[in-house]
């Protein structure tokens, strides 16, 4: 199950490359995450199948799934990487409600670190709400700068923090 062991603080919990047939999963565990009128463009079961399979014409993808001791798919990471690039794009994380606060998005989000140095690239830079201090912070403690403020990002006129970080 796992290329990434479990911790023993996280009982369970396994990462590996995501595959065409957890698509449907992965939508259900995207729309039960993310309010579609704060966040524009939710993936859908058709965009989890071409990320799984590489990724959208002109970029490469590392679509990485979490999974419970049943096997069970209850989350994802997405980074995208786009030819030429020295930066991998941190782009969704996702996790299902009823698995939150057990560490999956934490071992999510150090296989999408891991993904990026496998790929080849030294840095990854993501985007966050600018009015969500704490993830703000807890990427800041991880090491991430800010490198630009984009207005008007999501559909409900709020800026994202472009951050980023060295990890290769």
């Amino acid at each position: 199950m796992s290329e990434h062991p479990a911790r023993p603080d996280v009982p369970s919990i396994g990462t590996r490359a995501a595959r065409i047939d957890d698509a449907e999963r992965l939508a259900a565990i995207e729309r039960a995450a993310f309010d579609p009128r704060v966040y524009d463009g939710l993936i859908t079961a058709d965009k989890f199948r071409r990320f799984a399979r590489g990724g959208p014409t002109g970029a490469n993808a590392a679509l990485i799934v979490a999974e419970d001791r049943e096997d069970r798919v209850v989350g994802y990471a997405l980074v995208l990487f786009r030819r030429g690039s020295s930066a991998g794009r941190f782009y969704s994380l996702a996790v299902d409600p009823a698995a939150q606060g057990t560490g999956v998005g934490g071992r999510l989000f150090a296989a999408a670190e891991q993904a990026v140095r496998d790929h080849g690239a030294t840095r990854m830079r993501l985007e966050i709400r600018a009015d969500n201090h704490t993830l703000e912070q807890r990427y800041a403690r991880a090491g991430y700068r800010h490198v630009q403020r984009v207005e008007g990002y999501y559909p409900d006129g709020c800026a994202a923090l472009r951050m980023e970080r060295r990890v290769g």
